[in-house]
């Protein structure tokens, strides 16, 4: 079985999909068109590309990734199956070469369509969508998939506690909320490291004690950072219900995990004792003893539906 997966992967996520199918013996390509930056060369071809862009659909960046993404596509055999993830940066040109090249070409969308409405445009190309948005699988038909756990079940965390809370996200859309958060921690003397990823925002955080950083962690310097919390702070995006990527890693790692998504509280996995839901950002009441009673254990059987190893068995109808 031959697969490619095509992704905007700035953390490195999608790697743990492409190893948990190599791992069963399938043929797997990676395309990550993260790495494929465009510089513009001169000042006049930064303004030539922002005429081009109010005059006609296209832009400088946006041929640069199609030519990318063909070149290495082209040469490809037949693929039995190809997943795109981050699709909205795909125009149809470019999704039609994909058609050719496998007769099951997929998508999952791991955000919610009312933030990425580009999505729309381009989603009749695939023969199957998944979504970890509930309310645009009722909404669309999309088949429902959550995010997965992509490190080894029962991970050893048992690493000395150097603060209570950690989160680290890229900071678009949530700088309120995170600078709430941290105002919150500080005025209970909860100890917390907060990190918040942006190439942009160049406003200084340290007042609240928020680290601010320019490029991406690994996964490995992220779960260095990790392990060495009791309780993890989810981030939620506004208007997002799926689940991020701290739900499946409080998993892994035995961390509590406090966050602003309701929706949790509807998966097998949620226990009171683990996971905190703050339903009001501008009035957060984190009880005392949630903060120091210990980790309640998940049942093995209920951590290895949500691992990577099984999303890849229902995303490519594996047996």
């Amino acid at each position: 079985m031959k697969v490619t997966i095509i992704s905007l992967d700035n953390w490195g996520f999608n790697n743990y999909i492409a190893q948990a199918l190599k791992e069963k013996g399938i043929e797997t390509t990676v395309i990550n068109f993260n790495e494929f930056k465009y510089e513009y060369s001169s000042f006049y071809k930064k303004a030539f590309n922002f005429v081009l862009k109010n005059l006609s659909k296209h832009n400088l960046k946006e041929i640069h990734l199609k030519n990318q993404i063909e070149k290495r596509i082209k040469p490809l055999p037949k693929q039995d199956k190809i997943l795109v993830i981050k699709s909205d940066f795909l125009n149809l040109e470019t999704l039609s070469l994909l058609k050719t090249k496998t007769d099951s070409l997929i998508t999952y969308i791991n955000d919610s369509l009312s933030r990425c409405p580009k999505v729309k445009k381009n989603i009749h190309m695939f023969d199957k969508v998944y979504s970890f948005e509930d309310r645009d699988c009722k909404k669309y038909g999309f088949k429902k998939i959550n995010n997965f756990i992509y490190s080894n079940l029962r991970v050893d965390s048992k690493n000395p506690i150097e603060y209570e809370v950690f989160n680290i996200s890229s900071i678009h859309k949530r700088k309120k909320s995170v600078e709430l958060f941290a105002d919150y921690f500080n005025s209970k003397a909860i100890s917390f490291k907060l990190i918040m990823f942006s190439s942009k925002f160049k406003k200084n955080l340290d007042s609240r004690g928020i680290t601010l950083i320019n490029k991406p962690y690994s996964i490995p310097e992220m779960i260095f950072q990790l392990k060495k919390c009791k309780i993890i702070l989810d981030l939620q995006r506004p208007k997002q219900r799926g689940l991020s990527f701290r739900v499946f890693e409080s998993l892994a790692y035995n961390k509590k995990l406090i966050t602003l998504n309701k929706d949790i509280s509807k998966y097998d996995f949620y226990d009171p004792q683990n996971i905190h839901i703050v339903n009001d950002i501008h009035n957060i009441n984190i009880p005392d003893s949630f903060i120091k009673s210990e980790y309640k254990e998940i049942e093995k059987k209920i951590l290895t539906k949500y691992h990577v190893s099984n999303w890849v068995k229902q995303v490519f109808e594996l047996s």
